[in-house]
């Protein structure tokens, strides 16, 4: 049996196996104080045994709806996230990571919210971290009322994570897809994105979501993969067009785009010594215009000695003094947060 009318809100949630906590996820889920909603799982390539035992769950929840991505195309959760926003029935969108866990309000007052603000295109709600139980660690994910959105993004000190905002559908159609094919910042570069286009939109200083942080930092290690650090020269090229685009490119948020091409092409350098793939990331600021001439020069030198390891990459303490955004982008207040929160859930 499927529901046949249309639901107020859409949730999509691509996953690739990691069956016990997507049992977590798909549980906040019908824990939700409002029945009006569907939940699109996008499969991204998980194994026969995490699809039979999922099939228990579908049958007996007519909201929950089964999707393969595309054959095709590019693996990973952005082409699942398209797949997902094709298919939704609801006027509103939530993107949901399968690790992630939804609070019991969270869809009733988003749906609330936006209906009383029919303007917007978008809201984005606060969210916490959580290591092994909701509330576990006490800290917010970051905060949403701290400075210009978008100067925070380019800062590295993201304000909001994937499942912050909810979308109406026209805006996301809008705003374009997910950028499949991308290894890693999508939400960043898909956020910013939305920031420097026309779409109207409202922060929400509330929690009404969990973010597992002992999963992600497992992802995040991945993030240091060379192909993955390598790929990310394209997000940021697509980035500084987005901003130039949408007449947002100020001097400062080129300076911070800047030092953020600077930082990944010093990291790659210093992890692989692989000059190429480094240089590579740092050639946005030259194709850009990212910084003047004198600048890319000097940061290209200090790729050179990265990668011959005559410095320490982004952690060299002179590099750090001769370009002081790499401190701002290794030391933002969100980062300082992280670090300082409990390791250990609390009793």
């Amino acid at each position: 049996m499927r529901l046949e009318s249309a639901p107020a809100i859409s949730v999509v949630i691509p996953f690739r196996d990691r069956l016990p906590l997507l049992r977590e996820t798909l549980a906040s889920l019908q824990a939700q104080t409002t029945a009006d909603w569907e939940a699109l799982l996008v499969d991204d390539g998980s194994d026969a045994a995490t699809l039979a035992s999922l099939q228990s769950l579908i049958a007996a929840e007519p909201r929950f709806r089964l999707l393969a991505a595309p054959p095709g195309r590019p693996a990973g959760a952005c082409t699942a996230r398209n797949a997902g926003v094709r298919a939704a029935r609801a006027p509103l969108l939530v993107f949901l990571d399968s690790d992630d866990l939804l609070q019991p309000r969270a869809l009733a007052g988003r749906v609330a919210a936006m209906a009383a603000a029919p303007r917007l295109d978008y809201l984005v709600q606060d969210g916490e971290v959580f290591d092994r139980v909701a509330g576990d660690v006490g800290v917010p994910w970051n905060t949403l009322d701290d400075g210009d959105p978008l100067d925070r993004f380019l800062a590295a000190d993201t304000p909001w994570q994937t499942s912050g905002p909810t979308w109406r559908a026209t805006a996301l159609a809008a705003l374009g897809p997910w950028p499949e094919g991308a290894a890693s910042w999508q939400d960043w570069e898909y956020h910013i994105r939305a920031l420097c286009s026309d779409l109207r939109y409202a922060l929400v200083p509330v929690r009404d979501y969990s973010h597992r942080r002992t999963h992600s930092e497992a992802m995040r290690a991945r993030h240091d993969d060379l192909p993955v650090l390598a790929s990310r020269a394209g997000t940021l090229a697509r980035v500084a067009t987005a901003l130039h685009a949408g007449g947002c490119a100020t001097p400062v948020r080129q300076a911070l785009l800047a030092g953020l091409c600077l930082r990944f092409s010093l990291r790659c350098a210093r992890l692989y010594r692989d000059l190429p793939a480094a240089l590579g990331i740092l050639e946005p600021v030259s194709a850009r215009a990212l910084a003047g001439a004198s600048w890319f020069d000097a940061a290209k030198l200090a790729v050179i000695d990265a990668a011959a390891g005559r410095n320490q990459g982004e952690l060299d303490a002179g590099l750090t003094a001769a370009f002081p955004v790499l401190d701002r982008l290794c030391n933002s207040p969100g980062r300082e947060r992280a670090r300082n929160a409990p390791s250990t859930p609390r009793n």
